[in-house]
């Protein structure tokens, strides 16, 4: 028994007598008691083996018992029946029994199941006349949208398949893909139309515009009758493509019986029912999408649909919005969510990656919690353990659904090992996959029929079991190795043997890819020398260097390897295969710094140590702070950042700096955002971060000076206070208790006020909306109301002093006054050349409901609502405007709206006690020299015309494989504003150029002022020289260097810069650069959408139209950029008398040209002049 006790797992063993005696004792926490008995019998058998037939081979050995048989069994018993009916059969029923409920929740409008039928029909019927249906394939190229679900329904009911496409991913893989599929027609976003040219595909935008458009709007509830019913169960309902291992993405073939019956589980292990609001997290190219869409369809849910950016930068906020109940997550993100911050939250599964023990100590006792398991090739999911708790163990993957699982000999399928013993899975079921697209082979080697062991299971008989043999993923990511070794081996100059394995470092950070690249000269992979000879590493830099931009080209950043390793050979198992295990235990004996220094040669040093994605964790606490603010910005595990990472690089770009101070403000760190510019990197950020002082702190909150005060209460004369007061309340037609304050005005607010006053331009603008016939219109109204009272700046209006002569804006005490024109035309017409005067109303509200034509021909009221909103653009800028409708929309909702807002006259305080100060006239006095060789662009008529721009155009830019381009630690603005430069000196042919343009005036070190509001931004001129000889990369770190060094001054106003100088007569043109706050996903979030409807996805800034934007542009010519998620938006405003409708689309083609050529080529000459 001292024995027993001393060791947790003891065999007896006695041949003393005619047959062998043998017992088992373990201690339960060594082994669990349920599988005690299993161990002595594998033990037994084991044993009888080597005594009976010792000639016998090791590997031969069958440990399987009759205990092992019976367990399985009893597990694998019952196997559900396939269900024979086709997907989209399935969601019309449930579009019939209820057609009103919310079918779709998404970020750009919701459908009921009513709508989404017809819609999706009309689509349909499209298709089969483009001659799609049964075996027809049709690609989609979308982005997360309600389109996209629309677009996937209407190809099955037309007989087709659909197979998506990632946008984002390289072109060359997207039209491999497209090629392999067979896809002739392509349905596509709108931001992606540009390109279609470049596609063999015929290609349809979808929208509902396009959609429409089709048949006509009065055909829409008639469109679901031409749809023709070709489609059987047994037909192929979509392909998706996984990593191949011959270099090609691989397509899965899965028919509409087996995609019903994965959601009819699916539903029952996530309790998905009516009344349940589903997220759809998972990208479309992932087969875990298309089982959120349609478990959640076929079974009268909701489906949540967030934003490309809601989705990566704010999800737990979207989920709370959007009240999702049930959400399936991988492990990782998951473990970046709160429970807190998602309270509708009831059933959370997390699949495709292992679950964590900190996932399930986190979620456990506050949702019910599913871990998920299933391949592609088994309809998504196969597998699930429901109800998990917090002491469970994680690795469980549970029981079958619509499925059985058996474990395999993992070389040789025809042998069953026994119950917890190692091996390959092996899954059978009707929810397995038809093949894999034109890959007979691969086919037969995956799917296999009828293995001899199964009859001992009941009858065989055309049985098909799934293979998944070594599935790997990433971070969530299914990759498979064979594909990137195959990528890695057309990277390299002089190919050899390669391997590809995912590795854990030894800083404690998550896996990474590694690369083992056979060289043998100079290198000792023995334990006592493990070091790494100087010619090996000069190749193995050499190949790292080459290896990455090459597979970049082919492959998604998540399959590009993290460290290069050298190995003298690839090691091999007794079997033949890679011995991916030596492989990893190679990898630890080597010095990780060292390998990391080798592979990514062209990273900078922190501390000696070079460091590449993944590699290397972030080390001292003050580095550790600053990741975890990062990760809350920009939607990347803090983990996952190291010290060398820069913000910029990793997504930040200014307004999010703007965010990051205020973050680092509530952490008790004091950072400008100066300081982040100037030092992107985690470690250099980290070493300026300061601990806020309690003064300093106190008087930041305390909003410092209030200029209401400063400019009422300070007045000694009481006399003069009066008439001030008196004077005021009678320019805006007020009693002077209706003022409640008075402030200074911005030096851009003056500035535009001025030309509002003298007529050049009114400085309007009108935001449109049609408004759902579903809206509650009492409650809208009343959101507005609550609105207009939150935000003082809603209630501004602008007079004269005749004390000092100088403008004042005032806020009044008073209720929202709503217009009801009746004539739409008359009423817009009047608000678009009505001249402004001193004291009146800045923002007006107006609805307007639309006629429609009655059975005698008359018009009548009865259409929709429009919303109609004029804004002086003295009272908002792009972040205010933001901010107020997305209050609007909490108010609407109900949710309560936050009451402690930065102040105003704090910021205004701080604000014209700067600009007073001598060295702001020093700094742009000092910054314009040499101003006097710029030549102004564009030319003009005769000297002293006034431009009127009342022409405009659009033009869209999108990102190549949908990301922005590589800049480092240059920003996409720099870029833009360099692109600009370099183009106007292409045009007058001066080495420098000056222009003008607006900032977003947040970086002052004031307290809240991320949220404030009211309009911050300002005006200021930007001077550029081209230097012969320089690079284009030490051109941009200048004018970035510059703008970093103007936000001290930024505030100062046009006006007063002109006057240092004089240089207004050469400036005559403005460049915009306008960062969407909401993330601003593509085109259709643009200017001029009058179809955008409410609740939902509200524009960020101004709705015009490229023409509108005279309003508000008093130069002959105005480029606005727009940085949206996909690409960027260009809309210029320009006066025709100046500059022909040709000349600008010529210009347009420069500008952008430049753009595109700039990041290619950071290390060449800067283009020069002329």
């Amino acid at each position: 028994m001292q024995l027993v006790q001393a060791f947790p797992v003891l065999a007896f063993v006695d041949l003393s007598g005619a047959s062998p005696q043998l017992a088992v004792s373990c201690e339960p926490r060594a082994v669990p008691p349920e599988q005690q008995n299993l161990v002595a019998h594998a033990f037994q058998s084991s044993l009888a083996a080597l005594l009976l037939q010792p000639e016998q081979r090791l590997r031969d050995v069958d440990l399987f018992t009759t205990l092992d048989h019976q367990m399985i069994a009893s597990w694998n018993q019952h196997l559900p029946d396939a269900v024979t009916s086709c997907i989209h059969w399935k969601v019309s029923e449930v579009a019939r029994l209820a057609p009103d409920a919310p079918a779709i929740c998404a970020w750009d409008g919701d459908l009921t199941y009513a709508r989404l039928e017809e819609l999706s029909s009309l689509l349909a019927s499209w298709l089969q006349a483009q001659g799609a249906g049964r075996g027809f394939v049709v690609a989609l190229r979308l982005f997360k949208s309600r389109w996209a679900v629309v677009a996937m329904l209407a190809v099955v009911k037309a007989g087709g398949a659909f197979v998506s496409i990632d946008p984002t991913h390289p072109q060359d893989r997207q039209k491999r893909i497209a090629e392999d599929a067979g896809s002739s027609i392509m349905l596509i976003a709108e931001e992606l139309a540009s390109d279609a040219h470049t596609w063999t595909a015929k290609s349809f935008v979808v929208s509902e515009e396009s959609i429409l458009g089709l048949l006509g709007q009065t055909l829409i509830y008639h469109c679901q009758d031409t749809v023709k019913e070709v489609v059987h169960p047994c037909d192929a309902a979509y392909i998706v493509y996984t990593s191949g291992s011959t270099g090609s993405p691989k397509g899965i073939v899965v028919e509409h019986a087996a995609l019903c019956t994965s959601v009819v589980e699916q539903a029952k292990a996530m309790r998905i029912c009516p009344g349940s609001r589903v997220l759809q997290f998972a990208a479309y190219t992932f087969d875990v999408s298309v089982g959120d869409i349609f478990t959640t369809l076929t079974h009268g849910a909701c489906l949540c649909i967030p934003s490309e950016s809601g989705r990566r930068d704010h999800l737990a906020n979207v989920m709370a919005e959007m009240k999702v109940s049930h959400a399936c997550l991988t492990s990782t993100v998951a473990g970046i969510l709160d429970p807190a911050e998602v309270p509708t939250l009831r059933m959370l599964t997390i699949g495709g990656e292992p679950v964590s023990r900190h996932n399930l100590v986190k979620w456990a006792d506050k949702v019910e919690l599913n871990n998920i398991y299933g391949p592609a090739e088994c309809t998504v999911w196969c597998f699930v353990q429901r109800s998990v708790k917090a002491d469970d163990n994680e690795s469980k993957i549970g029981f079958g659904i619509g499925a059985r699982g058996w474990i395999a000999h993992p070389d040789d399928s025809e042998r069953l090992m026994p119950v917890g013993a190692v091996g390959e899975l092996l899954i059978e079921g009707p929810l397995l996959a038809r093949c894999y697209l034109n890959s007979p082979e691969k086919t037969t080697a995956s799917f296999i029929v009828d293995p001899s062991w199964l009859q001992r299971f009941g009858p065989a008989g055309g049985r098909r079991l799934y293979k998944t043999g070594d599935l790997v993923k990433l971070r969530g990511q299914r990759i498979e190795l064979g594909e990137i070794e195959y990528h890695l081996l057309l990277s390299m100059k002089d190919p050899g043997e390669v391997a590809v394995d995912v590795v854990q470092p030894p800083t404690g950070n998550g896996p990474v890819l590694a690369a083992f690249i056979s060289i043998d000269d100079g290198l000792h992979n023995e334990p006592d020398e493990n070091t790494i000879s100087t010619e090996v590493k000069t190749r193995l830099v050499d190949i790292a260097r080459h290896a990455r931009p090459k597979m970049a080209e082919f492959l998604p950043s998540y399959m590009i390897p993290v460290v290069f390793v050298p190995v003298r050979a690839i090691p091999l198992t007794v079997s033949g295969k890679t011995n991916r295990r030596r492989l990893r235990q190679i990898c630890s004996e080597l010095s990780w710094s060292e390998l990391l220094s080798i592979s990514s040669p062209d990273e900078p040093e922190q501390n000696g140590l070079r460091e590449v994605s993944g590699g290397v964790v972030v080390k001292t606490p003050a580095q550790v702070q600053m990741a975890e603010a990062w990760a809350t910005l920009l939607g990347v595990a803090a983990d996952d950042i190291r010290p060398s990472d820069g913000f910029i690089s990793l997504g930040g770009d200014s307004l999010k700096a703007i965010h990051l101070v205020a973050v680092y403000r509530s952490m008790g760190l004091t950072l400008t955002v100066a300081d982040i510019l100037q030092n992107p990197r985690l470690a250099s950020m980290a070493s300026c971060a300061v601990p806020t002082s309690s003064s300093a702190a106190n008087e930041q909150d305390s909003g410092a000076v209030d200029a209401a005060v400063s400019l009422v209460e300070a007045t000694p004369d009481e006399a003069l206070r009066d008439k001030l007061l008196a004077e005021f309340s009678e320019q805006c037609g007020v009693r002077k208790d209706g003022i409640v304050a008075i402030y200074p005005c911005t030096p851009l607010q003056e500035e535009m006020m001025e030309l509002s006053l003298r007529g050049e331009t009114s400085q309007f603008a009108h935001e449109l909306a049609r408004l759902w016939q579903t809206l509650d219109l009492a409650r809208y109204r009343n959101a507005w109301e609550e609105v207009f009272q939150l935000h003082p700046i809603l209630r501004t209006r602008f007079v004269q002093s005749s004390h000092d002569g100088k403008l004042k804006q005032v806020v009044v005490d008073e209720e929202l006054k709503w217009e009801a024109p009746s004539d739409f035309n008359g009423y817009m017409a009047h608000n678009f050349s009505r001249t402004l005067r001193l004291g009146e109303r800045l923002a007006r509200w107006g609805l307007y409901r639309e006629k429609r034509a009655s059975q005698s021909g008359l018009s009548e009221p009865g259409g929709s609502q429009m919303l109609i909103i004029s804004l002086h653009h003295s009272l908002f800028d792009g972040i205010t405007l933001h901010q107020v409708f997305e209050d609007l929309y909490k108010a609407y909702q109900g949710h309560e709206l936050a009451r402690n807002l930065p102040n105003f006259g704090a910021y205004l305080g701080h604000l014209q006690a700067d600009i007073k100060q001598q060295k702001h006239r020093d700094f742009w006095r000092n910054y314009l020299a040499g101003w006097e060789e710029a030549r102004p662009f564009p030319s003009l008529p005769e000297p002293d015309y006034r431009s009127r721009a009342e022409k405009g155009t659009i033009r869209f830019l999108p990102f190549e494989g949908g990301k922005a381009f590589n800049l480092g630690d240059l920003t996409l603005s720099t870029l833009l504003r360099g692109s600009w430069s370099l183009f106007l000196a292409q045009q007058t042919g001066s080495q420098t150029v000056v222009f003008s343009t607006f900032l977003a005036g947040r970086n002052a070190n004031v307290a809240g002022i991320e949220r404030l509001v009211a309009p911050t931004f300002a005006h200021v001129p930007i001077k550029a020289t081209i230097s012969p000889g320089q690079t284009v990369r030490s051109f941009l770190a200048e004018l970035q260097a510059d703008a970093i060094s103007m936000i001290p001054f930024e505030g100062t106003g046009m006006q007063t810069i002109c006057e240092t100088r004089n240089t207004a007569q050469v400036i005559r043109n403005l460049l915009v650069i306008q960062p969407m706050p909401g993330g601003g996903g593509n085109p259709a979030s643009m200017p001029g959408d009058e179809d955008r409807t409410f609740p939902g996805d509200i524009l960020c800034g101004p709705r015009v139209d490229a023409a509108a934007m005279g309003a508000f542009n008093p130069f002959p010519l105005l480029m606005e950029c727009v940085m949206l998620d996909a690409g960027i938006a260009f809309r210029v405003s320009f006066d025709e008398a100046v500059l022909s409708a040709k000349a600008v689309e010529h210009m347009l083609d420069g500008f952008i040209a430049i753009i595109r050529a700039l990041p290619a080529r950071l290390n060449g000459a800067v283009p020069g002049p002329g």
